[in-house]
């Protein structure tokens, strides 16, 4: 699920072991008025009755994608996954002064001394774990500089035929240098889902990467007040996809999907009695 989060990050990954994985903990409004408050971390405790986190996946420092943290007592992870190498002074300026009481948190997270690999309970190379056929954690980092936004982590799902493709905010030197690792360019062959990099803006968007992956359908998270900017790029890289709108009770072809428009996204993957692959997308 790509939950709908305003200007913010939150997906929640149920793997066919029943294993509970969140990546990132943006805030928002998915209930209604615009303006109500939604914690995804709430919602996965108190009405999918789910008691911990198998892992948590934290992307990168930066406020919008960090907003639920003060929730993980709620269903405190077993296994936290994040940037381990980016600088403290970095991540102090990298983000408002208003934001510091939430970069407080992060940091005692990352003062714990997890380490940022997949632990031993959650090995991607280890099917009958988590059931699925991939679960992999990139991180950019040969990269120095100081834009929060260039240290996302970026994951990869695969699963019954799919691949999902999940960053950040990663931007031009992000992709970059995550494109020179054999590694990772192996692993986004055949993409077929994009979660669009830094909520669909100029910034996140890579020709190179698009370059690599031929996606059926991009999925933008993001707030409607205020637009995205490179939608129509996307839209002429997407193959299309057959959705399942749940307000119209009807399916519809689609290239581009936001959760400013569409709320909360949900992808089911799945092998079927009859033994093909399937991958199920519905909207509101």
């Amino acid at each position: 699920m790509i939950w709908d989060v305003q200007h913010g990050s939150a997906a929640y990954l149920r793997t066919p072991t029943g294993k509970h994985i969140v990546i990132d903990v943006g805030v928002g409004s998915m209930m209604k008025p615009a303006s109500a408050t939604f914690s995804p971390l709430w919602q996965l405790r108190n009405e999918y009755d789910i008691p911990s986190l198998d892992a948590l996946i934290l992307t990168h420092p930066h406020r919008d994608h960090l907003d639920d943290i003060g929730n993980l007592n709620l269903l405190y992870p077993k296994a936290l996954v994040m940037p381990r190498h980016i600088p403290e002074k970095v991540i102090r300026a990298g983000n408002k002064p208003g934001d510091q009481p939430i970069i407080d948190e992060y940091l005692k997270l990352l003062r714990a001394g997890v380490g940022q690999q997949m632990p031993p309970h959650l090995n991607p190379h280890s099917r009958d774990v988590t059931g699925l056929d991939g679960l992999h954690v990139f991180v950019p980092d040969t990269y120095t500089g100081t834009n929060l936004n260039n240290h996302s982590l970026v994951v990869v799902i695969k699963y019954a035929g799919s691949t999902i493709l999940l960053p950040g905010d990663n931007e031009a030197a992000s992709w970059a240098e995550l494109l020179m690792q054999p590694r990772f360019v192996e692993a986004i062959k055949g993409t077929n889902v994009l979660i669009a990099p830094h909520h669909g803006r100029e910034a996140g968007y890579s020709s190179d990467l698009m370059a690599k992956i031929s996606p059926k359908l991009v999925i933008i998270s993001d707030t409607d007040h205020g637009s995205t900017s490179v939608t129509d790029k996307y839209y002429t890289h997407a193959a299309g996809w057959n959705i399942w709108s749940r307000s119209k009770k009807e399916y519809e072809t689609r290239y581009c999907v936001t959760t400013r428009s569409d709320d909360s996204i949900v992808l089911d993957m799945y092998r079927a009695d009859d033994g093909k692959n399937r991958l199920n997308v519905t909207i509101d």
